[in-house]
């Protein structure tokens, strides 16, 4: 805002003509039964940031059908590597697992965390104990290690093409963002995107 330049112009105007199309997104919670498993999709986008060379961290959070939470966030730190990246993502989404299950248990339901990662880096990290060959990665991400082993979080492997926080962390088309949005019971309502959906059906 203090020094705006042309490529900052030409993203707000980018910006505007997607507000234009879909204005709103409406979030759904369609009835379903008592869900045994919390999964968690992680994803990150290794030194995306041009400038700073910071990945982006992604996370989508699933209980079946209903989505309780996004997120899009710049990593703290400067990974060394797309396998650190996306073990940073992973253990931030890990937390978040963490903490619905001990929610769902004060409320008296048992529930498994679960976590998905495309990321076969990341998985071994997290599988095993210690850092291995990765000896740049911070002591304190391998916390989940431990808790992998507790049983208190599973890990599994999800294709790239078929992980939502895909969606958070990348420039996607159109199509495959919609793809992802529909796993997340989300939609665009409003503006002429919903007309012309109105006038295909």
């Amino acid at each position: 805002m203090s020094s705006p330049s042309e490529a900052d112009k030409k993203r707000l105007r980018r910006l505007g003509r997607f507000l234009v199309e879909r204005p709103r997104v409406v979030s759904e919670f369609r009835w379903q039964g008592r869900m045994e498993e919390v999964s968690g999709y992680s994803d990150s986008d290794w030194a995306g940031c041009r400038r700073t060379a910071k990945s982006t961290s992604g996370g989508v959070l699933m209980w079946g059908g209903h989505c309780l939470k996004s997120w899009s966030a710049t990593q703290k730190n400067i990974t060394l590597s797309s396998g650190e990246a996306e073990l940073v993502a992973a253990v931030k989404m890990s937390t978040e697992l963490i903490g619905i299950a001990q929610l769902a248990h004060d409320w008296g339901m048992e529930v498994e965390g679960r976590l998905y990662v495309d990321s076969e880096a990341a998985i071994g990290v997290v599988s095993r104990r210690g850092n291995g060959r990765l000896r740049h990665v911070r002591v304190g991400m391998l916390w989940i290690q431990e808790q992998v082993e507790e049983g208190a979080i599973s890990v599994r492997k999800v294709l790239g093409t078929e992980n939502p926080a895909d969606a958070m962390t990348k420039y996607l088309p159109a199509s495959k963002m919609e793809t992802f949005m529909e796993v997340m019971s989300q939609s665009y309502q409003g503006g002429r995107a919903e007309k012309s959906l109105k006038v295909q059906a």
